[in-house]
C-alpha cells in the first residue's frame, strides 16, 4: 500500500512486513488533525507519518474486519465493520463504543450532520449516537421481493448528502438525487436516465 504526503515526490510502501498488520486494506482515511487511519482485514490502523499503532479486539473493537472510517464532528471515529457492526472510536481516550441495534455487516458508511449510513444487502440503514452515548439505528428503506423502492447508496460532497445507484440492486436506482429534511428529490434531470454509481468533487 503506497502513501504519498502531499508535496512530495516519493512515496512509501507499507505491508504486513513492516507495520501492517494485514496486506488487505478496505479504506484509508485522513482524520481531521492530520492523522492516516487504516482499515484492514486485521484491525484500525494508524499512522502519524512515522510508526503504525493497531487496535484490534483485544482493545475493544468488535470486530477485526474494519471496512470503511469516517469522522464525526467532535473528532470521534465512525468505524464500520463486519460481523461488528458500528464503532464509535474516541482517538484521545482510545475507547471504543458499541452496539447491537442495528445491522452487523457494514460495507460502507457515509457521515452527513453526524448521522451514519449504510447501505448492504438492499437495506438502508441510518445509524447515531444518542447524547447517552448510545448507538442507536433505523432501517429507512427496504427492497421487497416484488417491488424495490428508492434504495440509495448515500454520497457525501460538500456537505450534502446525495442518493445515487447501487449496482448490485435488482433495479438500481437511475438517476442523482439530493436529501432535503426526510425527502429525496432529483437533481441533474440530464442523468436521470442512468445508473450513477459515484460523486466526487472537482
Amino acid at each position: 500500500m503506497p502513501l504519498t504526503s502531499i508535496g512530495q515526490q516519493e512515496s512509501n510502501r507499507f505491508t504486513s512486513i513492516n507495520g501492517l498488520p494485514h496486506d488487505i486494506c478496505y479504506s484509508v482515511f485522513q482524520d481531521s488533525k492530520g492523522f492516516i487511519w487504516i482499515a484492514t482485514d486485521n484491525g484500525l490502523t494508524k499512522y502519524d507519518g512515522t510508526d503504525f499503532k493497531i487496535y484490534t479486539t483485544n482493545d475493544g473493537l468488535s470486530s477485526n474486519y474494519v471496512i470503511d472510517i469516517k469522522e464525526l464532528s467532535n473528532c470521534n471515529l465512525a468505524i464500520g465493520t463486519w460481523r461488528g457492526g458500528l464503532n464509535i472510536f474516541n482517538p484521545e481516550n482510545e475507547i471504543f463504543l458499541f452496539s447491537n441495534d442495528g445491522p452487523n455487516k457494514l460495507s460502507n458508511i457515509e457521515v452527513h450532520q453526524d448521522t451514519i449510513y449504510n447501505l448492504h444487502d438492499a437495506v438502508n440503514n441510518k445509524l447515531w449516537v444518542e447524547n447517552d452515548l448510545i448507538i442507536k439505528s433505523k432501517v429507512t428503506a427496504k427492497a421487497s421481493k416484488t417491488k424495490e423502492p428508492n434504495i440509495f447508496k448515500h454520497k457525501v460532497v460538500n456537505d450534502t448528502l446525495y442518493g445515487i445507484s447501487n449496482i448490485s440492486l435488482r433495479s438500481p436506482v437511475k438517476g442523482v438525487y439530493i436529501k432535503t429534511g426526510n425527502r429525496y428529490r432529483s437533481i441533474f434531470p440530464f442523468l436521470k436516465k442512468y445508473s450513477i454509481t459515484d460523486l466526487v468533487k472537482y
